[in-house]
């Protein structure tokens, strides 16, 4: 596997690492409101993997299927302080908002040191990187 392939890769199980955690705060929230805005979020997310995907599979690489220890790591100290917290939708925000963070500078890395043939895809998903950022931090800046 080549750097290039290495950091799409990381690109995806980060990216999933969101897509996992908005669809079980969705789930998890007691805010109704909030769990529309995780579940918009998480197909974002979604739609990302597979634009990334894509950009794998036409130099016949398979993507990875699950998300990052990282991933799976926050998802269970927010599930712990959500339980113990009056507003479970706070803890989620915050969690979710570090997931965006790391995204976005994982992806302007990518950016970066991509090879040509990738940079049409990164270039095209950037705002979408950006506005899922940009959401997140205003709900985190809203509570």
């Amino acid at each position: 596997m080549s750097r290039e392939t290495a950091q799409l890769d990381e690109l995806i199980e980060i990216t999933r690492d969101g897509e996992l955690l908005y669809s079980h705060a969705a789930e998890a929230v007691s805010d109704r409101t909030l769990a529309g805005i995780f579940l918009q979020m998480a197909e974002a997310k979604r739609r990302l993997v597979e634009a990334l995907s894509l950009a794998l599979a036409e130099r016949h690489e398979q993507p990875p299927r699950g998300g990052t220890l990282i991933g799976s790591l926050q998802r269970l100290y927010a599930d712990a302080r959500a339980r113990l917290a009056d507003d479970d939708g706070n803890i989620y925000v915050e969690q979710l908002a570090d997931v965006e963070e790391r995204l976005l500078q994982a992806f302007e890395e990518a950016r970066h040191e991509a090879p040509a043939e990738w940079q049409g895809v990164l270039d095209r998903e950037m705002p979408n990187v950006r506005a899922c950022h940009a959401r997140m931090l205003e709900l985190k800046g809203s509570n």
